[in-house]
């Protein structure tokens, strides 16, 4: 509407465009809201997302870490213990290497 159309409508003409464009205005502040809602939930999953493989990672490393430590200890009390696990699997169709 152009202000000369504005100036010359009467007070309800004026008063409904006034309503649709408040109406009109709202719509695009609601859609608005829900886009930045949208954009902040796929924030979070994404954090929560790289928080659970961190944790997984770290609980892989120590556990990692844990049997070096126990192969290491094997190592030193009996130096043919880790051969003789080996067997061991190879023996029962374990892990072991192929002979």
């Amino acid at each position: 509407m152009a202000t000369t159309e504005w100036l010359s409508a009467s007070t309800q003409i004026q008063q409904s465009f006034v309503n649709f464009w408040n109406k009109s205005r709202q719509m695009l502040v609601d859609a608005s809201a829900r886009r930045d809602d949208g954009m902040q939930a796929q924030q979070i999953q994404g954090a929560v997302a790289q928080a659970a493989q961190q944790a997984a990672a770290k609980a892989a490393a120590e556990a990692i870490d844990m049997a070096m430590e126990q192969m290491k200890a094997s190592q030193q009390v009996s130096p043919q213990a880790p051969q003789a696990l080996e067997q061991a699997m190879a023996q029962q169709g374990g892990m072991g290497r192929p002979q």
